[in-house]
Formats: structure tokens, sequence, C-alpha cells
């Protein structure tokens, strides 16, 4: 919750007290246990609720979440229970600054205190305010959701193994907000969760997790300590309380604190492919601009923006970055690759992407990748020469010429299919159409010899 206002203005209050009836309707059946009646006034109420967070006090809405999640606990869907007692532990279990107009004595609630800082800033306001977090319900959710908590994370990962996709997302996702629910907020189940519906193909549900984990500048990186028993040399993870405890005994035990790797890249990879399969390229190029202005010299990052840029068809845009990408690291032989990549799809510029993937082979001569395509680039010059061939009629100087010129094109591209054929991993299904390409080429040639060497 960002900002909650309560004004004292008639017909703002009329209006809150007609909502504190549908709301307080919500927690006094669930004081009397009544469930079913629970869910009924929820329905009713819910709709308010969602529409109107910003004016609703907040002490209410803890006590409408929490009458909300006992009821989804009681239906055991605890999905939906996490969702709620996570709401509730914004209203129940933060502190709250708030502010108030001079002039028109509203009020307003913040969770941010420099969301607090600049709207105060902003008009006649007074100092901020800061009160303590009510915890009415925390001891309650955390004996209800604690014994939860483990298996749902375990229900996740035997759904993950069983590559059951979605369900380890929701169970992910739900264990996240259990997380929350407990004040042990753990990101990382969220991004597991992001996953998981990734793998899914649910990417409704993994680019809004995505995007919050960016927002948010989660990286997953945290203190962990490495025990080893220095009698056996046995090393192992533990937390914190257990290093503070082995640290005491240091004739038998060393305690290395470590910092974990960074996910912040693998994270921004993930969801640049998210939002590029749900064809939001423009988002995912978006994302990858952003990692790289503070990451600028990270090569597979760069590669990455060129093939989104070549993907989505921006043509202009990738020219001018490719241009930048070969100044600022002339010996990346990918860079003139992508660029021959670019150049060859536009027509009439076949020569100048086989000068590209040229460059990008004596950079690294053993590009598969540039030695092949270089050949299409130049074997795509004979389509318009096939045309006019069966065009000729009974020109027969038109049409050996024509042919010359099928052949001289042909045996431009046999080196390159030659150096393909040479360098393609083994096992991979291309080979097999490499080589019979190549023997027709051989053929169109006319070096029969060669031919007959390949299957």
């Amino acid at each position: 919750m960002k900002r909650i206002i309560v004004s004292i203005g008639l017909l703002v209050f009329s209006f809150t007290f007609s909502q504190e009836a549908e709301i307080k309707a919500v927690s006094k059946s669930a004081e009397s246990e009544n469930w079913a009646e629970v869910k009924q006034n929820v329905e009713k109420a819910s709709a308010l609720v969602e529409a109107n967070k910003s004016k609703i006090d907040p002490e209410l809405l803890a006590d409408y979440y929490y009458a909300k999640g006992m009821a989804e606990i009681k239906d055991n869907n605890i999905s939906a229970a996490s969702q709620s007692f996570s709401e509730l532990s914004v209203y129940d279990s933060q502190i709250t600054y708030s502010i108030k107009n001079k002039d028109t004595k509203e009020k307003l609630f913040f969770t941010d205190k420099s969301e607090a800082e600049k709207t105060m800033s902003s008009g006649n306001f007074s100092s901020i305010k800061e009160s303590s977090a009510s915890n009415r319900y925390s001891d309650k959710v955390r004996g209800i959701l604690s014994s939860k908590y483990s298996e749902i994370v375990n229900k996740a990962l035997a759904d993950s193994n069983a590559k059951n996709f979605e369900s380890s997302g929701i169970n992910f996702e739900t264990a996240f907000n259990i997380s929350k629910s407990l004040n042990m907020k753990d990101e990382k189940l969220n991004y597991y969760a992001a996953l998981m519906y990734f793998n899914a193909g649910k990417y409704t549900n993994s680019n809004p997790i995505f995007e919050s984990l960016i927002n948010s500048k989660y990286t997953g990186v945290t203190d962990e300590y490495e025990l080893l028993e220095k009698a056996t040399g046995k090393k192992s993870i533990v937390n914190k309380q257990d290093a503070d405890l082995y640290g005491k005994m240091a004739d038998q035990y060393t305690v290395t604190k470590k910092q974990t790797e960074s996910l912040e890249k693998e994270i921004y990879q993930n969801a640049s492919n998210s939002f590029e399969k749900s064809n939001q390229v423009d988002k995912s190029i978006e994302l990858v601009k952003k990692y790289l202005s503070s990451h600028s010299t990270d090569k597979e990052m760069n590669e990455l923006l060129a093939n989104l840029y070549i993907r989505s068809g921006k043509t202009d845009e990738y020219l001018k970055f490719a241009e930048n990408l070969i100044a600022s690291d002339p010996t990346n032989d990918v860079n003139y690759f992508n660029m021959g990549v670019l150049l060859s799809k536009i027509p009439g510029k076949e020569d100048e992407a086989v000068k590209s993937y040229d460059k990008a082979i004596s950079l690294n001569p053993k590009n598969f990748a540039a030695y092949l395509n270089a050949a299409i680039a130049l074997m795509a010059k004979e389509r318009p020469i096939m045309e006019q061939l069966k065009n000729v009629g009974k020109d027969q100087a038109k049409e050996t010429k024509l042919r010359n010129e099928r052949k001289d094109v042909i045996g431009k591209a046999i080196p390159y299919l030659e150096k393909a054929l040479e360098t393609v991993k083994e096992g991979d299904d291309s080979k097999a159409l490499i080589s019979k390409t190549l023997k027709d080429c051989y053929k169109i040639v006319g070096n029969t010899a060669k031919a007959n060497e390949l299957k």
C-alpha cells in the first residue's frame, strides 16, 4: 500500500460510513466463525474494497483480509489465503507514515516514507508522524501458515521435478505470499514461480513477476556461511545462527562468510525471453537496454539485443546499434556475424552481408554459422537468374549467358559450403542437408568427381 487517504469532508465521510458497514459485516461474521457468511459478505464487499483501498482505514482493511483469508483456509484454498494474508501483512505488520493537510485537514497514510516526504514537500502538510505496526493478527497468521509453508515449497519442488510447471508456479507463488505473511519475504520463491510459469508457457503469469523482480532491484545476492569441519574436511552451508555457534569452536570448525552469486543478469534474460514469447518484443528490447545501461560491456546481453532487433524487423535501429557495437568491440566475430544477418535480409545487400561474414570468419575460423550464412546469402542471387531462365524462350545466347551467371554464383558459394560441412558439429541435423546442397552445387558447376564423393 503506497497511500491511504482519509478525509473529513462530508461526502467522503458518508461514503466511508457506508463502506465500513459492508466491511465490518465480513469481520463480524468471522468473529462468530460463520465462514459461509464471511464468503457471502466478501463477495458483496470485494469490489468496493479493491476499488477504494486508498480511502479505507488500514485497520479495517486488516480485519477484512484476515477474515477473508480465514474463510479461504477453511475451504483449504491455500493459494487464495496466502494472497489475502499477504495483503493483510501490508496493513497489519508495517510501519505507517502519516501527514495532514493543514488547509483541508485531510490525512494521508503511507507505508513508504520516501513517498510521504515527497508528498509533504509538495503542499502545506504537517510533519511526518510514524506509527508502529499494530500486529494484531501476526501471531495468529504465523500459527496458521507456518505448518503450510514447508508443505507448499516441497510440493512446488515435486511438481517441478515432475515437469508439472504450471502447478509448480502456483505453489511457488503461494509459498512466496506465505513468506510475506510471515514477515520473512523470500523473493527467490517469486523468481522460481516466474520460471515455472514461463516453462509452462503461462506468460501472462510470468511477465508481471519478472517485471516486479526487476523493479524491486532483486539480485538474489545473500550472505551464506560455509562450515568446514577440520577433522574430516567436510564442508556444508549453515545459517547465521549456527555459524555464530560454530564460530565459537574455532579449534574444530572454520566458518567462512560468502555472498551468493547475483541472479540479476539471469532474471533480465528470462524476463526478455518471456515478453518476447508473448509477442511483446518492444518490452523485451526495453528490458535488455535497461540492463545494458549499467552493464554496457556485457557481450552476451549485447548479442541478445542484436538478435531481438533482427527478429523484430527493426533493421534501421539495429543497423545503428550494430555499427556502434562493432566500433566498441572490433575483435568480436559475433558482432560482424549479426551485421551480416541484418544485411542479408535487405534485397541487394547480399555482397555486403558476405563481407561481414568474411570478417567474422577471419576473427573466428570455426564460426560454422558464418560459413553457412555466407553461402545462403550468395545462393540467394541464384533465384532471379532462375526466374529469367524460365522465360528465356528460344534465345540460346541469353540462356547460355544466364547459365554461366548461375554457375558463377554457385561457384562462389561452394567454398563456404565446404567449410560449413567441415565445421558443423557431429550430430547436427543440418549436416545431411548441407552435404546434399553441396553435392547439387558441384553438379551445377560440372564438378562430377566432387559430387560423387558425397553421399
